[in-house]
């Protein structure tokens, strides 16, 4: 068995993987697998060629969800696809706490989206629904101060 955490190189991914750090199946996997070292693969969500690699031998797949900008819907039906092509058994998707129809959230949709796309794709699957980080609010605050732009919720 081994697990394939995909967007390695992001903030959460970096997490995860220190989180998994010692299992010898784990995989990293980014569109930019020199920044993590080693022996990560190239797995680029745009670029479909690269994902058989990045899955083989796999049995669970860690994505991102689809808020926040993360995956678009084209890019997880890739992903997904490519996922049964290589015959995973389970996908994890990292989601929000609160995806429901009516949250105002600007990721509820995409994860709402993302999560039923994964529970109707005919492999196993977690849905992880993750409380936001502050610091990632710090920082998103921050770009916006830095484009002199504010925006409310």
């Amino acid at each position: 068995m081994s697990i394939v955490v995909t967007c390695a190189s992001s903030r959460l991914g970096r997490r995860v993987a220190q989180a998994l750090a010692g299992r010898a199946d784990l995989v990293l996997a980014d569109t930019e697998p020199h920044r993590l070292g080693g022996l990560a693969r190239h797995a680029d969500f745009a670029d479909p060629m690269t994902l058989p690699a990045a899955f083989a031998g796999a049995t669970t797949l860690l994505l991102p969800g689809g808020g926040q900008g993360a995956l678009a819907t084209s890019q997880l039906a890739t992903a997904i696809e490519a996922a049964r092509g290589a015959r995973l058994e389970r996908i994890v998707l990292l989601s929000s706490i609160d995806p429901r129809l009516g949250n105002p959230a600007a990721w509820a949709e995409a994860d709402r989206t993302a999560e039923a796309m994964v529970r109707s794709c005919g492999l196993g699957w977690t849905s992880l629904r993750l409380q936001e980080i502050l610091e990632d609010f710090v920082d998103i605050g921050r770009r916006q101060q830095a484009g002199k732009r504010m925006f409310a919720n």
